[in-house]
């Protein structure tokens, strides 16, 4: 879809310049983690919900299960 990654800023600006070559190395901590979750894994979850509810509609509750990070 447009409008998603059009913008430099964050995580696709640093992808872009390194794909450019303009960046060559970049210092990082190794302990932290990107809080970064791609568009189509948050619209399958959210399909999956619904489609549980609709399968389970006798249940006034929605459960959703997300895994921890490894």
């Amino acid at each position: 879809m447009p409008g998603w990654v059009d913008s430099l800023n964050g995580p696709v600006g640093i992808v872009v310049g390194a794909g450019k070559g303009v960046i060559r190395s970049l210092i990082c901590n190794k302990e932290h983690c990107a809080e970064v979750v791609p568009v189509d894994l948050a619209a399958n979850a959210l399909l999956i919900a619904v489609w549980h509810k609709v399968l389970n509609s006798q249940k006034n509750e929605l459960l959703v299960s997300i895994s921890p990070k490894p």
